[in-house]
């Protein structure tokens, strides 16, 4: 497995970077917390405890206070390829509420399509936008191959995340590469931009797209960023969760941020360590909660933290998400089924409309667990595909909502 792909998949399963602008806080009461709940001098009970109403509330007032409207977009570079003209498109966006960055994606608009609908397609992993890939999760012409009869009649917006690059080296009439500005975050700021890029393309193609008809769809990493646009961006009406870590209280985000609290000689912390984003994570998030021996200290203030677990869990706000479907395997070797598991025990029943689509067996061992179910192409995974089209294309009010033979 690549080192990239390898890192992009490890980073899905270990909690997002945290947002630099904490708006609340609020101490979690410092009392000793019972000794199971400490993991190498932090405790979980306080960390990933429930938030407080008034937790939430700071979520939803930060997101309100955003700026996430676009400069002018710009086309930087354009090339024919599979019935479609593929975009690179440019625009500035706020950068954490200082300066601005220069932001990317690809937009693809099929041949003769005036007025239709927009899918913003979310890439897993860190790596950037590939016009072309190893799978859909992260490439354009893969997502246009896979997901065929949706490509066909819909715009889909690509966008990068912070410090990324869109790949355009399969198309050298492209230009570029591109590289986003601004440092990465994970599942927070990735909204924001977005939600920035999805207007610079309406304004852009204005008589090729319908704004009134929007869903998301997204892998991995990607999945949660899509799940996020939804609860942040009335426009998006229908998201596709291809197993996302959409939930951070889960037990696989929490065992995999105790990883990054054990001693540096320990193999596992070295492996968490080299995820992108992990040294950042340990020192300004999880070490700020340590005494300076890295033992339990009573006093220190959990609030900032929380709110960087809360902003990154759409279930706690999935009262405003209206269709949502969620495909994972159990045995996924890359982000563990209990994501999705946590997920729909908490928005299963505050969407509007919700399923999730569970594919093979449960696993009876960690030796169970394989890459290989981390892909909409593989072969367990491949009965996703017409339950994706058939939902999309209902949603959407396209051809493609009629029933779709099986593969």
């Amino acid at each position: 497995m690549p080192l990239r792909l390898r890192l992009a998949a490890l980073l899905a399963l270990v909690l997002a970077l945290p947002a630099c602008d904490g708006l609340v806080n609020e101490t979690i009461p410092p009392a000793e917390p019972p000794d199971e709940t400490v993991q190498n001098g932090v405790s979980f009970g306080r960390l990933f405890g429930e938030p407080t109403a008034a937790e939430l509330a700071a979520v939803e007032a930060d997101w309100a206070g955003r700026n996430t409207a676009p400069s002018e977009g710009r086309v930087v570079g354009q090339a024919r390829a599979g019935g479609a003209t593929l975009y690179v498109v440019e625009h500035e966006t706020v950068a954490n509420g200082s300066p601005t960055v220069t932001h990317y994606g690809i937009v693809r608009v099929p041949d003769g399509v005036a007025d239709a609908p927009v899918v913003v397609v979310h890439h897993g992993g860190d790596g950037g936008v590939q016009v072309a890939a190893f799978t859909a999760n992260d490439g354009v012409l893969p997502f246009a191959s896979v997901f065929a009869p949706i490509a066909a009649e819909t715009v889909q917006v690509f966008p990068v995340y912070r410090s990324e690059t869109v790949d355009t080296g399969a198309l050298p009439a492209l230009g570029g590469p591109y590289t986003a500005g601004g440092a990465p975050s994970p599942w927070d700021y990735d909204v924001d931009d977005a939600i920035a890029l999805l207007t610079a393309t309406l304004e852009l193609f204005g008589e090729e797209t319908d704004e009134d008809r929007v869903a998301a769809i997204g892998f991995s990493r990607g999945a949660n960023v899509a799940l996020l646009q939804a609860v942040r961006d009335d426009r998006i009406d229908a998201v596709v969760d291809y197993y996302g870590p959409a939930d951070f209280y889960s037990e696989g985000a929490q065992r995999l941020t105790g990883a990054l609290l054990l001693p540096e000689s320990n193999p596992t912390f070295q492996q968490a360590i080299g995820l992108p984003g992990a040294p950042y994570l340990l020192n300004e998030v999880l070490d700020p909660l340590r005494a300076a021996d890295d033992t339990y200290d009573a006093d220190a203030d959990y609030g900032p933290a929380r709110l960087d677990i809360a902003r990154r869990s759409p279930g706690l706000f999935a009262d405003r998400l209206s269709a949502v479907q969620v495909h994972h395997h159990y045995r996924d070797g890359i982000v563990p089924f209990s994501f999705s598991e946590a997920f729909a025990a908490r928005a299963g029943g505050a969407a509007a409309s919700f399923e999730l689509f569970p594919y093979g067996a449960p696993p009876a061992s960690a030796g169970d667990l394989s890459i290989l179910y981390h892909a909409p192409e593989a072969e367990d995974m491949r009965p996703s595909i017409p339950t994706v089209l058939a939902f999309l294309g209902a949603e959407l009010g396209l051809r493609a909502g009629a029933p779709v033979p099986a593969l």
